[in-house]
């Protein structure tokens, strides 16, 4: 797995995070922290990650990323972080060295706004939560069926069926997931 720096380095803007708890066995031995979770499989520190994309933004002051978080594919309801879970760590992303504490999180209201006007305000950071709100409109081409696949011309082609601009007409985001399930 790469780094969220290697990916902002090759040029990854958005990102689909899961940040939780994980479950209870893996709490049991002494993991608590919050991490990016999928079913059960913890991975990387969610205070790492987002302070790699705020450091990132820092050292690239014209640059925006999106953060989608979400809690897909959780095993437990107790996996799920409160809201004040989150914020808490936030602001330890924000205290980090070399991390530009001006920087300010948005969430779907960026939606509405040039980048001009995102970049000129430093609202250089668009954080929607689906478990907190407000959540955003998405068009998401992904299904079970055509992911179900190591061809990935079974995902251009829902793709193509999926996303057209009547469908996407009246959404606020458009998502495309790369990756088979």
């Amino acid at each position: 797995k790469d780094t969220v720096t290697n990916m902002l380095d090759m040029g990854t803007r958005f990102f689909d995070f899961r940040p939780g708890f994980c479950v209870q066995e893996l709490v049991d031995l002494g993991m608590t922290e919050i991490r990016h979770q999928h079913a059960v499989l913890p991975g990387a520190k969610w205070v790492d990650s987002l302070t790699e994309i705020m450091q990132f933004l820092t050292v690239h002051p014209s640059e925006i990323v999106q953060v989608s978080i979400t809690s897909n594919g959780f095993a437990q309801d107790s996996m799920v972080p409160s809201a004040e879970d989150l914020e808490n760590i936030t602001q330890q992303a924000y205290a980090a060295s070399g991390v530009d504490n001006t920087i300010k999180i948005v969430g779907p209201e960026a939606f509405t706004m040039t980048l001009a006007e995102l970049r000129a305000s430093n609202s250089r950071l668009i954080m929607t939560d689906s478990n907190h709100g407000p959540t955003l409109n998405a068009l998401d081409a992904w299904n079970s069926v055509d992911w179900a696949t190591i061809d990935p011309s079974t995902m251009q082609a829902a793709f193509e069926r999926i996303i057209t601009p009547s469908a996407q007409s009246g959404h606020q985001m458009t998502t495309f997931q790369v990756q088979a399930t």
